[in-house]
């Protein structure tokens, strides 16, 4: 059984990614600027522009669509809740600004460069962030996020965890709860119920005999 709260620091900044413009791909950018670039993407829910900034491993393509697909999902609830009970009131259901958060933890990452391999590192990362240098231009390398299987297996979670955004948007929308307050407990058990259960590991399409 594998659990939400297992997921690294990495791919939980990630997924609470937010606001910001996604950049075009850059030879000129540096690991850090690419690792910016990428969640940035992922922020602003373009799965091609995400995986233009990676090694563009086949396998990983289901991994940023589960990933954009959620983000946009906890957008769109974000926005919901801004225009039903303002911006203070709002940061109940999402409560960091995730352009800040995504900005602070790479200004703040350590990067190294061995040759055409990059990391980039923080205090709180048990696994640095790599990347591969592609026809002189630097790439994520998903394919050595820590706990990667682990990843995989959730992504029937994220797709859990959007939907759960989405219907709370609408209710929001649709005026069902008085409060920013109240709409956070309903949000928050939908949540809880999700991160609590089991996640069915996740399998490939069959292949013919």
């Amino acid at each position: 059984m594998m659990h939400l709260n297992r997921i690294t620091p990495i791919l939980a900044l990630l997924l609470i990614a937010g606001f910001c413009a996604a950049a075009e791909p850059d030879q000129s950018l540096t690991p850090k600027a690419t690792a910016q670039a990428f969640a940035k993407a992922l922020a602003t829910g373009d799965a091609a522009g995400a995986k233009a900034l990676t090694t563009n491993n086949p396998e990983d393509g289901e991994i940023l669509e589960a990933l954009t697909a959620m983000i946009a999902s906890m957008k769109h609830l974000n926005q919901a809740a801004i225009a039903k009970f303002g911006p203070e009131e709002a940061r109940r259901l999402v409560p960091r600004d995730p352009g800040d958060e995504m900005n602070k933890h790479f200004n703040e990452a350590e990067e190294k460069v061995e040759g055409d391999s990059a990391t980039l590192t923080t205090k709180n990362d048990k696994t640095p962030l790599a990347l591969k240098k592609v026809a002189g231009q630097w790439k994520v390398d998903i394919s050595s996020m820590p706990d990667r299987s682990e990843v995989v297996q959730a992504l029937p979670l994220f797709h859990a965890m959007a939907k759960s955004a989405d219907t709370t948007a609408a209710e929001i929308a649709d005026s069902k709860y008085k409060s920013a307050e109240e709409a956070q407990k309903a949000f928050g058990t939908r949540m809880t119920a999700i991160m609590a259960s089991p996640i069915q590991p996740a399998t490939g399409p069959a292949t013919k005999p």
